[in-house]
């Protein structure tokens, strides 16, 4: 599944869903993640019906 990611002001880009929980198991809304060498705080999760997630991070 592919993750479209965006703060609150730019898309970040769109990666892996594997790739950003990484030896977890999980994500949901509070989870940090890694992008590009930076840590994001998860604030909003969506799953569209084309089966895309859209993370809304600060």
């Amino acid at each position: 599944m592919k993750c479209q990611i965006f703060s609150n002001s730019s898309f970040l880009g769109e990666f892996s869903f594997s790739d950003l929980i990484e030896k977890k198991h999980s994500l949901s809304t509070g989870s940090i993640v890694k992008i590009e060498n930076e840590f994001y705080c998860v604030g909003n999760v969506l799953i569209r019906s084309d089966e895309t997630i859209v993370l809304e991070v600060s």
